[in-house]
């Protein structure tokens, strides 16, 4: 409490007495001080009214705009503080307590702030004693609806679908909801778009204001272009979408990749933060990610994560790629109903080709001399080539033995201690690319070299079984 100079004892017993402080951000206290002191305001005004300090401080400028239009003089603290409830109230109430002056009309009032101009609702041509019956609210959504048709072009039925769906900005400034508007027809938007896209008009203006001015191509992505694609950026504080941005540069996120999915900055920032750290940590979502960009497996993890759970209780373990890419359910499931638990060759052939770097001609040639290699799990078959690199085989002879990546690691070890205590075999002569061979020949002897010696007890299907027993 520095800015209000109060003891330490004092400043304690004041945050006891109103917790919600502590939880407020020094700087939306320090904007929300400040503001009151611009319009007259003294420190035990606003020690009075707390509502002054915890109220989002643009929330607060609006409504002293709101309290303006109203044709309220001198906007007492307690009228500021407590600007919702007096908007419910009628009009009177705003009179008897010294808010308004009797002779104040409320309509006329509001109609001088509003360009274009309007004639006065036909519902409000009534007699002052009438206006002054009414709510706050009541007039001001007379005065709003027939201007918005005029501003927008609208119809009936299209502002009542506005007010239907957008009811929040019914409190907003005229002068607000103009300059939403304008910002809106400044970066593109129609005037039926932005019927659409409601939520625009209740919108803070200083947000796409300060983003166009201070980094209209953060990223090397043109603000303008994407806020007229995706309007809900323009609702993004400035603060957030920085703080975003450093985020996903903290792990390393191209550019590339953040004008290509940019509705991450509309999302919660420890939400992005937590679904990055689960992607580090999960096997497969990081072969998923392999195959898109990494922010739609941020934007879509919640979704990719539920798909990945419900193949895993099918026992369905060889999904295709394409199933994580596209968001539409009904791709996903088709593929369920079609129930081939196989890979995609497409699908097989990028993931071999991301993990050596080699031609995708040539790594079809290599994979495809086995007749069953797309019945093995990605995942699986990371897990061998792990397990061969940490054991000392080389990337280049474990791609030109391609296949032993569809064999189990533990087939590999006992094939591995059968051809070492092989009298005919001195294993310690032979050279990787021998050894790996006769690895695959040792696993598919007793399978008369048919393929199906990829297969463990565990993950053999009744689809399997048949392949195993032709």
């Amino acid at each position: 409490m520095d800015l209000f100079k109060l003891p330490k004892n004092k400043a304690e017993k004041f945050i006891r007495k109103h917790p919600i402080l502590a939880f407020k951000e020094p700087e939306h206290i320090r904007f929300s001080y400040d503001f009151c002191k611009k319009i007259g305001y003294a420190n035990q005004d606003m020690l009075k009214y707390t509502n002054l300090l915890t109220l989002h401080h643009l929330i607060k400028v609006q409504h002293y705009w709101a309290l303006e239009e109203t044709g309220c003089h001198n906007i007492h603290p307690k009228l500021l503080s407590r600007a919702v409830y007096y908007f419910k109230r009628k009009i009177v109430c705003l009179k008897y307590q010294n808010f308004l002056k009797p002779e104040v009309d409320v309509v006329e009032k509001f109609l001088s702030y509003l360009n274009p101009p309007i004639k006065r609702p036909e519902k409000l041509q009534v007699s002052l004693e009438a206006i002054d019956d009414m709510t706050w609210k009541e007039l001001h959504e007379e005065v709003l609806r027939d201007w918005l048709k005029v501003r927008l072009n609208a119809s009936d039925d299209e502002i009542n679908k506005l007010y239907r769906i957008h009811k929040m900005f019914c409190n907003k400034s005229f002068r607000v909801i103009e300059e939403n508007i304008q910002l809106a027809e400044s970066i593109g938007l129609t005037h039926n778009k932005i019927l659409k896209c409601g939520y625009l008009l209740n919108n803070y203006p200083e947000y796409p204001k300060t983003v166009l001015r201070d980094f209209p191509n953060l990223a090397g992505l043109n603000i303008k272009s994407a806020m007229k694609s995706n309007p809900k950026l323009m609702m993004v504080d400035p603060k957030k979408m920085l703080k975003i941005y450093g985020l996903l540069k903290e792990y390393n996120i191209p550019d590339e990749h953040i004008q290509r999915k940019h509705q991450i900055f509309t999302m919660n920032v420890d939400s992005i933060k937590s679904r990055l750290m689960e992607i580090k940590q999960k096997k497969e979502l990081q072969l998923v990610l392999e195959f898109n960009n990494i922010l739609h497996v941020v934007i879509h993890q919640k979704k990719i994560t539920s798909r990945l759970s419900y193949l895993q209780k099918l026992k369905m373990r060889c999904a295709s790629f394409k199933l994580f890419g596209h968001t539409d359910d009904a791709y996903f499931d088709n593929y369920i109903k079609e129930g081939k638990d196989i890979n995609m060759k497409s699908d097989l052939i990028n993931f071999l080709a991301v993990l050596f770097q080699q031609d995708k001609k040539d790594i079809s040639k290599k994979i495809s001399v086995h007749p069953l290699c797309q019945y093995v799990p990605f995942i699986d078959m990371q897990a061998t080539y792990d397990f061969l690199i940490k054991t000392g085989f080389s990337k280049d002879n474990i791609y030109r033995v391609l296949p032993i990546l569809l064999y189990p690691i533990d087939k590999i070890k006992n094939a591995v201690k059968t051809i070492k205590t092989d009298p005919d075999t001195d294993y310690y002569i032979l050279n990787q690319y021998q050894i790996l061979n006769l690895i695959i020949y040792e696993l598919e002897k007793v399978h008369h070299f048919t393929g199906n010696g990829i297969w463990t007890m565990e993950n053999v299907t009744d689809e399997q079984q048949f392949i195993e027993s032709e």
